[in-house]
C-alpha cells in the first residue's frame, strides 16, 4: 500500500522514476534542473543584447525558443 501511494504521488512525469522531492518541494528534481537551464539561457541572452534601454518580450522570447529548441 506504501508502495503505491509513493508511485502515485512523487512519479516524476518527465523521467518516470519516484523523486520524493516533488512531495517536498513541490517540483521534481529534472523540472528543477531544466528550469535552470532555461534561466541560465535567459541571462546568457540578455546579457549578450549589452546596454539597451529596453527589450522586445516577443522577439526575446523567440530567440530563446529557437536557442533551447523548446
Amino acid at each position: 500500500l506504501h508502495r503505491e501511494a509513493l508511485k502515485q504521488s512523487a512519479v516524476d512525469p518527465l523521467s518516470g522514476k519516484i523523486d520524493v522531492s516533488i512531495l517536498t518541494t513541490g517540483i521534481s528534481a529534472a523540472a528543477r534542473k531544466r528550469r535552470n537551464e532555461v534561466t541560465d539561457a535567459l541571462k546568457k541572452l540578455i546579457s549578450s543584447k549589452g546596454k539597451v534601454p529596453s527589450l522586445n518580450y516577443q522577439k526575446i522570447l523567440g530567440e530563446l525558443k529557437e536557442a533551447m529548441q523548446i
